[in-house]
Order: structure tokens, then sequence, then C-alpha cells
């Protein structure tokens, strides 16, 4: 048997799909959705399940896919037979490895993706996908931080991977929101008024669960109405037992509800303000897919693909992990922070960040709009599926793998030489997407990176990363870009290394200072000369705002009465279409309202409401302003003059 096509002979392809069992969860939904458009476009597609099958299975088999289960892997020569009798030329895995000699034997080339399962590999298991990686032809990644875990950690050569993220079946979805009614808050016991997060995963407590109850806990002490759904199917009941027991001690079952698994969560959806995912570990989220397609705004930790969707704070806001760099994570750190860890360093910007959400519903809301964009310009699961088919071609063109004896020496140098390409043809694509450091990351010669790894990795790197390098990017940006004349360079840098969101027509003029990343700016918004920006907290600013020459604005201050002098920290929020004067002074945790107006040298050290005009030390309201405004903000004088 051939096991080779030309790309004339496309539709003679016969693949078949090789997972871990067959029931619920996102790989599974990947496979689903992949395996129903190979068949649509006419490649004869056959699952098989070396474990369990179930719901998603039984959905294949409705679509007329071909899904065989085996519940205990069978004997090699009966697994041949399967093969040979659908006359396979072709082969994909999703982390089962029982095909791979198969595979070789036949001549069959494989295709393998790499999920979020990549830092489960520890001991033997890792040695078995080191040993395997013969059997390979081509990785798969379906994100770019799988991608480099897989390089770096695993071994695994550019040359011989490519990065494919997933995507969405937007029709089925289009036809789902029509059919599928909002779900009644009231069922759940929530109040119309409560601001809702939803969380789509698996019952798995490494998709952040009790970082989801230390951040609400956090928020209690604050407010209350915002409320966490988290729906998905349970994983290992014990598990899950305990951290329902950990919610009731806390008091926090009537904040975090699991009312656990449903079929079709478009309803969630529906009823939802926003999306929440604080996993410690992703590949590419399809929830995260299906929230950006139903248009909520998201909060996601920093791995799998959530920093490839969110750019800028655009459509939400990244949250950073609990373990820092993808690359210190195994599987070992994985489950102490997921099942013994109680406090999380990554709970408090997670609060910070969902009570942002709650008190600029309507900024957000808009926000979320743009996910949907981007699912339809960019996710649509055919697009995903045409990469895959292209890369098929490829693969079955190349020359068949030959068997006997091969010489080590020359496979190790022309490997060696297809990894190099293929590092600096991914650095050249990082550095075009405007990530200088990882681009030069990829540069770095494997030997130095091989010396460098236990102090970059250590309590050394951990400080150059967390404190040194933070601190370089903001004097940088406030010594030397914040001076330059070039908005496109003062803008972009703040937005790139000091990753501060930057709205549409935005301008920050000559002379502000900046301390701390955590500062978003909407649309049309000025900030003129000399104003100092504390975004240590949150400090959130909105569309068409207006930020005088020399206006301060806190985040964070003192206990004068504590006796360890505590810094106290307070979330500012100025919102749309407001005006701060000249040398006004916005004292930590104040919201100054849609529309308001804060005289020139006032010192704010409370609540402004909307539309009204406050002024004096302290200020007060002194007047209403009209709420007939319609103006948008743009100005980008030239050079350092008021030139436009």
């Amino acid at each position: 048997m051939s096991a080779r096509l030309k790309q004339t002979d496309f539709r003679d392809l016969r693949l078949l799909i090789e997972l871990q069992g067959f029931d619920k969860g996102g790989l599974e939904k990947v496979v689903l959705d992949s395996a129903l458009l190979f068949h649509r476009h006419g490649i004869q597609t056959t699952i098989v399940s070396i474990g369990h099958t179930g719901f998603l299975a039984g959905e294949a088999r409705k679509q007329g896919l071909e899904v065989i289960g085996l519940e205990q892997p069978p004997r090699e020569e009966e697994f041949a037979a399967v093969l040979q009798a659908r006359r396979i030329n072709l082969s994909c895995s999703h982390f089962s490895y029982f095909g791979y000699p198969v595979y070789q034997r036949l001549g069959i080339p494989n295709i393998t993706f790499i999920h979020n399962v990549y830092a489960f590999l520890q001991g033997e298991a890792l040695q078995g996908f080191l040993n395997a990686d013969r059997y390979v032809d081509h990785y798969i990644a379906v994100s770019r931080n799988a991608a480099r875990y897989a390089q770096e950690k695993l071994g695994v050569g550019l040359g011989k991977m490519s990065v494919i993220g997933n995507g969405l079946l937007v029709d089925q979805h289009l036809e789902l929101e029509q059919a599928i009614p909002k779900v009644a808050r009231a069922s759940l016991g929530l109040q119309d008024s409560d601001y809702i997060f939803l969380n789509v995963a698996s019952y798995n407590l490494h998709k952040g669960h009790y970082i989801m109850a230390d951040a609400m806990g956090r928020i209690l002490a604050r407010r209350r109405g915002i409320k966490i759904v988290c729906i998905g199917n349970t994983i290992y009941p014990p598990h899950v037992a305990q951290f329902q027991a950990y919610l009731r001690e806390k008091k926090l079952d009537q904040h975090i509800l699991m009312p656990g698994y449903f079929e079709n969560t478009t309803g969630f959806y529906k009823m939802a303000d926003a999306f929440i995912m604080p996993s410690l570990i992703e590949g590419w989220s399809i929830a995260m897919t299906e929230a950006m397609f139903y248009e909520k705004p998201m909060i996601l930790t920093d791995t799998g693909a959530a920093a490839e969707v969110i750019v800028n704070n655009d459509i939400g806001i990244l949250v950073e992990n609990e373990y820092g760099d993808i690359l210190s994570l195994d599987s070992r750190r994985l489950d102490a922070i997921a099942y013994d860890q109680r406090e999380f360093n990554s709970a408090r910007a997670l609060a910070e960040a969902m009570l942002a959400f709650a008190e600029q519903r309507d900024y957000w809301k808009e926000a979320g709009k743009a996910g949907r964009r981007k699912v339809l310009a960019h996710h649509r699961f055919d697009t995903v599926v045409a990469q895959y088919e292209k890369l098929f071609l490829e693969i079955m063109q190349k020359p068949k793998r030959v068997s006997g004896p091969v010489d080590e020496a020359v496979v190790r140098k022309s490997s060696r030489w297809a990894d190099y390409f293929g590092k600096f043809k991914q650095a050249a694509k990082t550095a075009a997407a405007g990530d200088i450091t990882a681009a030069l990351k990829l540069l770095t010669p494997l030997p130095v990176k091989n010396k460098l790894r236990p102090w970059v990795q250590g309590r050394i790197g951990e400080g150059l990363r967390r404190r040194w390098l933070p601190a370089l990017c903001f004097y940088l940006a406030n010594a030397l870009f914040m001076r330059l004349p070039s908005y496109r360079l003062r803008h972009g840098f703040l937005r790139r290394c000091c990753k501060i969101q930057i709205g549409r027509d935005s301008s920050i003029l000559n002379y502000c200072y900046v301390a701390g990343p955590r500062i978003t700016i909407g649309n049309n918004t000025v900030i003129n000369r000399y104003v100092y920006l504390d975004g240590r907290v949150p400090l959130t600013i909105g569309n068409n705002v207006n930020v005088s020459h020399y206006v301060l604005i806190h985040t964070l201050t003192h206990d004068p009465q504590n006796p360890d002098f505590v810094c106290l920290e307070r979330p500012v929020v100025v919102q749309d279409h407001a005006w701060i004067g000249a040398r006004a002074i916005i004292m930590p945790g104040v919201t100054i309202g849609e529309g308001a107006v804060i005289g020139a040298g006032a010192v704010v050290t409370r609540d402004v409401p909307a539309y009204s005009i406050a002024a004096g030390n302290p200020a007060k309201v002194i007047k209403a302003r009209n709420r007939d405004i319609r103006y948008r903000s743009r100005y980008f004088p030239l050079f350092d003059t008021d030139i436009q």
C-alpha cells in the first residue's frame, strides 16, 4: 500500500485520528469538529479511541463518522488489520501513542498534536514521548506557548513543528444562537443586577478553581453582586467534593456556583456578562473562542493562547499566571498549585480585574463585541482545517520513510540545520509581531541557553523577570521615549514593553510619567503634558477623556495610623467624557463619573457623580454639566507644540 499521494489525488486521502478517550472535553471537541470538516471535504475519516467513548463519540456517529472504540489497547496485529482494511494513508495522534510503531511499519506518516498536555510529561511519560519522536513526521502545536514549551523542554525542533490555533464552527454557533434561549438567572438563584462571570471548563482543579475562590473572597471584602457560574464535567469526584466543601467552609458557595455539565452552553453565554478562565495550563481553549463569538469580555491567565487573542486589553484583561514563565512549569509544580495551595499571588490581580469589569459594565460590554469580529476574521474552524489539509499534502509528498540502518550523525546534522532555519523563521515572525525579547530568546544559541537556564529559571532569573526588566522598561519609557516627538514610537514602547493599554486615536503627550503596567486607556482620550499616571494598581481611563497638564492620578497610598505604615491599594476609574483640569490631584480609590468635570487645582478624595462639576480642596460638586455631550477627542499636536 502506497502511503504517499500527489496533490491531485487529494480525494483519495484516508485519514485515521487516534486519541485517548472520546467523551467530553476541549481536545475531544477539536477532534470532532475537524473530523466533520474533513468528512465534508471528501476525506475518508476514521476516529479510533484507545479508551472510553461517550457523548462526543455518539455525536460523531450521528453525523456519519466512523468511530472505533477500543476500551483496551488491541494487539499491534489487530490494529494493523484495522488500518489495512480501510487503506489508511495518513494518521493524526492527539495525546495517544499506541499506533506509532504500526504506522511506521506500514509506512503511514504521522502528525501529532501538542495540546495543553505538554506540561504533564514527567519521568517515564516524558521518556516515552522522547523515544516516540522518531515515529512522528510532524507536530502541530495549538498555540505559541505550547510550541515554545515543546521546543525548549521537550526538544522538538521548530523545523518539525507548525503552530496552528484552534477555531470555531461559526455556522453551527450561529444556528445555536438563534435556537437556544438565554438561561434564566432566577433558575440559578441569581439577580438581574448581579454581574455574572461564566467559567466553562472541566471540573479539573488545573483550571484554577481555588484561584477563583481566593479572588472571590477578596472581592466580598469590598462589595457584593459579583458571581461566578462554573459549567463543566467532573474529572475526579473526590477533588470536586473537596473544593465544594471548601466553598461552603468559606461561605463562598452562594457566590461561586457549580451547576454541573450541560451538553450545550449557548444559553449560559447569553446569560453571562463576562467570561473568566484563570487556568494554570491550556493549549487553545475552545471555551475561550466560544466566549469571543458570544461577545463576552474575558479575563484570562497568561497561558495557552490567551495572549494571542487578548492584545493590549482590547477584548479583556490578561492576568499573570501563578508560576511565572511557562518553562518553569512541570507536573509536580502544576499539581502542587492546583491541589495544595489556597492563597495565590495571582488572585489579587484577578479580583481587581473582576471588579474593573463590574464597575465598568458598558465599557467592557462594548469591548467584548470585538471578540466576535476576531473569530470571524481569524478563528473560523474551516480556515484552521484548510491549514491542516495543506500540511497533510506537504507531509504526503515527502519521500517515504526508509527502514534499515540510518547514519545517526547525518540525521543529527540535517535535523540541526532544519532546527536553526525553523528558529530563524519563527524569530522573524515574532519580531515582526513586536515581541523583540521572545525573538532574541529564539536566536540565543542552545549551548548558551543550557548554561544560563539554571540562572534564568532560578531566583536570579525570577528577579530579572519580575523586577529588573520591568524597571528598565519604565526607566526607558520615562527618561527617553516620553521625550521623543514620535507618537508611534512612544505609544509602541508603552504598549509592547510596558504593557500599558492605549486605545484607538488616543494620545499621550511628551513628558508624562507612567508608574506601573496596570493602566488601561480607552479610545479618543488625551493625556496632556507632565501628567503622572500611577499604574501600580489598576487605573482605568475611558473613552473621550481629557486629562490636562500636570494632573496627578494616584492609586496607591499608606495608612498613616498603621504602626507598619502599610500600603493601601485603591483602583481609580475615570469614565467616558470626563475632563480633569490642570494640576488637579486624583487620590486613590476615586471614581470620576461619566461626563464629570474636575476644576483646575482640585484635590479629589471621593467619587464624583456623572455629569457634575467639582472643584476645590477637597473637591465638592458645585454645579451640574450638560448631558448632551457628543464630541470625540483627538489631539496629536506636532512635535512638542500645540500646533496640530
